[in-house]
Order: structure tokens, then sequence, then C-alpha cells
């Protein structure tokens, strides 16, 4: 019997052990961000799931995040499209890739969205193994059907191992 308990003891701990990385890994992390000609709408805050070094993102080569951007339209909008660039140094921005720019799909949105309701834009950012490990200016826009910006935010970045 004492030896049941101590198996019960032990299947505990661990669980209590393994579950507290596990919820820590799912808080959001508060991102600084500026604002770079929002015209169509305005970005309340931006955060990810993720770690945060003073408020700039730390992304994982090799991993997945989400993101989740917290706007609202300064119209009803039919359609968004997502645009990210990043800058290093004194370079110029360059076009990163994105595996969903359709922000209506899959996104945490339901298109067409109303004006001046508050919204949350959740998308997703693989960072590749072969990116170089280093400080970068991340650029998103999130535009709508006539190319305006419903948000533009420069978020500060680092990619590592």
């Amino acid at each position: 019997m004492a030896f049941i308990k101590f198996l019960s003891c032990l299947a505990f701990l661990t669980f209590v052990a393994c579950y507290k990385p596990i919820q820590m890994h799912q808080q959001l992390c508060a991102l600084d961000f500026h604002d770079c000609g929002s015209t169509a709408g305005a970005l309340k805050s931006v955060s990810f799931n993720g770690t945060c070094n003073g408020g700039k993102a730390i992304l994982l080569k090799g991993t997945t995040v989400s993101i989740d951007f917290s706007f609202s339209a300064n119209a009803d909008e039919l359609e968004l499209t997502s645009k990210v660039y990043g800058k290093i140094g004194e370079l110029p921005f360059v076009k990163f890739p994105l595996d969903n720019p359709n922000a209506c799909v899959s996104s945490g949105l339901t298109c067409p969205i109303k004006a001046s309701v508050a919204q949350d834009y959740q998308p997703t950012l693989t960072i590749l193994k072969a990116y170089p490990s280093v400080n970068v200016i991340v650029k998103w826009e999130l535009q709508n059907k006539a190319g305006q910006d419903v948000f533009c935010a420069l978020i500060p970045a680092t990619i590592t191992s």
C-alpha cells in the first residue's frame, strides 16, 4: 500500500514538473511596436506565444510562432491581406514570405469585418533554420482591398538558434 502511495506521489510530482513549462510557453508576451503609417485603422497591441526581451520578440529558428494583433478598422472591410518585411541594420526592407497572407482565412478573423469593432488577427510565422541569427525590424502591414494599411507596425525582433 505504501508503494502505491509512493507511485501516486511520484506521478503527481512528475505531472507538476512537466506541466509548468508548458504553461509558461503558452503565455503571451507583449511586444513593443511603432506605427508606420496606419491610414485605414488603428493597431492597439501586439503579442505572441514566445519569449520577449524588453518588448523585443525572440524568434527561435526552426519554430512557428503565433502572433496576436489587436486592431480596429475605420470602415467595413471585405478582404484583408498581410505583407511582412524584415530590415537588418541600414539595409532596405526585404519581403518575408508568409504561408498564409490572406488574413480572412485561418487567422482568427471572419471577413467582412465591421468598422470600429475590436478585432484579433492571429497569424502564424515560420522561422526557418536557414535564417541568420541577427537583430531585425519586422514590418507587418495588414492591407484592405484598396491597398491601404489597416495597420502598419514596426516590431523589433532577434532571430536566434
